[in-house]
């Protein structure tokens, strides 16, 4: 269809919805939704919704009385659902108008990712662009030992989420604790995540690539607030522990409860029931009769 053809059939019409956008590398997620208002505001392709959004918004306006106030000025509505990394690309899901409250149903879709992994040194960001937190020995590391630690993050499995994201803990992003060298108020939770399928499409030896790790090291107090959460991912979680004395105690009261009801069976044999006067009287009637 032409441009022209476009426009005839989509003039005076309310544009709302979802769509997908194929994010280029380089740029965050929040940054895609700002480059699509500074196009679509002056765009006469949604002149229509901001003309019907002002109206709805006046009309709100003079029955609340605020007029002291000043009205913002109407701009298109748009929304993501999920995040890309800025140094991703790949399928980004935006919502404009009342497509914005649909963004929350592509929350829980299923998600495919391809990525390349270089062993030899932790960042801050978890990938190339970050500073480095940590080295570590990789020459040992072979093709069969990734595949078999591949088995572990297939299926359902407790995750433990990076310090280095942008999840809040008491209204502050987890990042911002760890770039002022600060701990956390309390343990991150871990949160049940499902890998359908992993599967290991390539493998390079260190000689066999151009990938190197980056030489910018992060601070003292970022690494000492890293090392603390990769203790904490190679403990036992909380909740399993918990549980873990939960069914202890559960046992411990079954066996004990047995055990006492195994005493009072060794107690009722050794104590025979005595018969009743009336039930002996009774039988001596009936041998009369």
């Amino acid at each position: 269809m032409s441009r022209l053809g476009w426009w005839k059939m989509t003039k005076g019409k309310i544009m709302e919805g979802v769509f997908a956008i194929n994010k280029p590398t380089g740029i965050s997620s929040a940054q895609v939704v700002r480059d699509l208002q500074t196009h679509f505001n002056p765009s006469e392709l949604f002149a229509p919704w901001i003309e019907s959004e002002t109206k709805t918004r006046n009309k709100e306006w003079h029955n609340q009385r605020q007029k002291r106030r000043k009205q913002k000025k109407v701009q298109v509505k748009i929304g993501h659902g999920g995040t890309l990394d800025p140094l991703a690309t790949g399928v980004l899901i935006a919502g404009i108008g009342k497509g914005t409250k649909e963004l929350g149903n592509f929350l829980l879709c299923t998600k495919t990712y391809e990525t390349v992994v270089l062993f030899g040194a932790a960042t801050d960001t978890y990938d190339k662009d970050g500073k480095l937190l940590k080295r570590a020995p990789y020459e040992h590391i072979t093709r069969d030992m990734v595949e078999k630690g591949l088995a572990k993050y297939r299926g359902k499995f407790m995750q433990l989420p990076p310090l280095f994201s942008a999840l809040k803990m008491n209204g502050k992003p987890l990042y911002e604790y760890a770039r002022e060298g600060k701990e956390i108020p309390k343990e991150i939770e871990r949160r049940e995540v499902n890998v359908s399928e992993m599967e290991l499409l390539e493998w390079y030896e260190g000689d066999e690539h151009e990938w190197k790790a980056p030489t910018e090291e992060a601070g003292y107090a970022e690494v000492n607030v890293a090392a603390k959460l990769w203790k904490q991912e190679k403990a036992e979680p909380a909740t399993n522990r918990k549980e873990a004395e939960n069914e202890r105690a559960l046992e411990d009261f079954e066996s004990r409860k047995r055990k006492m009801g195994d005493d009072q069976d060794e107690l009722v044999l050794e104590r025979p029931a005595k018969k009743s006067k009336r039930g002996l009287k009774r039988k001596r009637k009936r041998k009369k009769r």
